[in-house]
């Protein structure tokens, strides 16, 4: 680290004394300076930070001072003064941009981040914050063609491929994702959520052998990724493995027992071994977790129709009607009372549900 030059030395003695360093940015061709206030902890400090001309890297100095107390208009005041003294630093643009980012300002972060791309194109930091913020806009075709730049410059960059598979899989572009995800299994072949996105880009492309196997490997480094459980248990359910698919969701229930998506897969699962009592446990579980929650009283009603407790089946049913008398609802116990001859009842359900007398006269000559 230099220190200061003679027409600066009276901050040679100042405890809050700037320390200039010219670094490089690693995988970088890019020269920046890296400059940091000693001691600077508080506001009052940072407004004794004594600039005494108004140069280049005391006006950086500063800003880097107050973006680092969080006072973000007062540290773009003073970059905007550094970019009118050397509009040619990127690096500038970059703290601006980054700040920005931080007050949610992300048009004019871009911004910031396209300047100091004019000035250095081959910025992997800058690349990288960039197709961050475009991702996160959705943008991700333009979010890709970051990343796909820092891959040429520094092909080891994991964090580059990381993201750029999280635009794949957003674009359902999901056998490039895979590709992603290999590459980035050969960088970090210790990261689970690497191998669960895999697992779920295979799945999304019916691969569901293969997605098990990409489960099992995440899971076998992290033993409590729960999301790694819950995608293999359906995996497991669309291979008409239940009884597999319900150790994955009780193994899933230890982590987290009130995981509602979990429930309802369980109880599918139960239903499909004709288990129909465990399978009301899990829909009951549902229900007192959430009491409004339509589709438990809708599947309990089923499992229960489906055990021919058709009397409990109208009741759960009711129950859901009065929390909210969806159509999907008021079909559902129009079926269940038709079933038990109750004629009358299923016609008002019907009309109520919108259907048309035809369609209801129909059902009705049926039974």
């Amino acid at each position: 680290m230099d220190n200061v030059n003679a027409n600066n030395s009276q901050l040679d003695n100042d405890e809050l004394a700037i320390n200039y360093q010219k670094s490089y940015f690693a995988n970088n061709q890019c020269e920046v300076v890296g400059i940091r206030a000693l001691q600077i902890e508080t506001s009052e400090q940072a407004d004794q930070l004594p600039i005494y001309q108004e140069n280049f890297e005391t006006l950086i100095n500063k800003g880097q001072a107050l973006h680092k107390l969080q006072r973000w208009n007062e540290a773009i005041e003073y970059y905007d003064k550094a970019i009118t003294l050397n509009p040619q630093s990127s690096i500038t643009y970059h703290f601006k941009g980054s700040i920005l980012s931080y007050m949610n300002k992300i048009q004019e972060s871009i911004q910031c981040f396209d300047q100091a791309l004019k000035i250095n194109p081959n910025d992997s930091v800058v690349l990288l914050l960039k197709g961050d913020l475009l991702l996160g806009q959705n943008k991700y075709t333009e979010a890709i063609e970051c990343f796909d730049i820092i891959i040429k410059l520094c092909p080891a960059d994991s964090e580059a491929f990381i993201l750029k598979s999280k635009a794949l899989h957003a674009l359902t572009r999901f056998q490039e994702a895979i590709e992603c995800y290999d590459q980035i299994i050969q960088i970090s072949p210790l990261n689970s959520e690497v191998y669960y996105n895999k697992g779920d880009a295979l799945c999304q492309l019916n691969r569901l052998e293969e997605s098990i196997i990409y489960f099992n490997k995440a899971l076998s480094i992290n033993p409590n990724l729960s999301e790694a459980y819950y995608k293999k248990g359906n995996a497991l359910i669309s291979l008409h493995r239940y009884k597999k698919a319900i150790e994955c969701f009780d193994q899933l229930l230890l982590i987290n027992p009130k995981d509602r998506l979990m429930l309802y897969s369980k109880g599918y699962a139960l239903t499909k071994m004709n288990r129909y009592f465990k399978a009301i446990q899990c829909y009951e579980q549902q229900i007192q977790l959430n009491p409004k929650d339509l589709q438990a009283y809708f599947l309990k009603s089923k499992v229960l129709s489906q055990s021919k407790k058709y009397n409990e089946a109208i009741q759960t049913l009711r129950k859901a009607y009065l929390i909210s008398p969806q159509p999907f609802i008021m079909k559902t116990l129009a079926d269940s009372l038709l079933l038990l001859g109750r004629k009358a009842e299923a016609k008002q359900f019907y009309l109520m549900a919108g259907y048309k007398k035809k369609f209801i006269n129909k059902k009705l000559k049926k039974t």
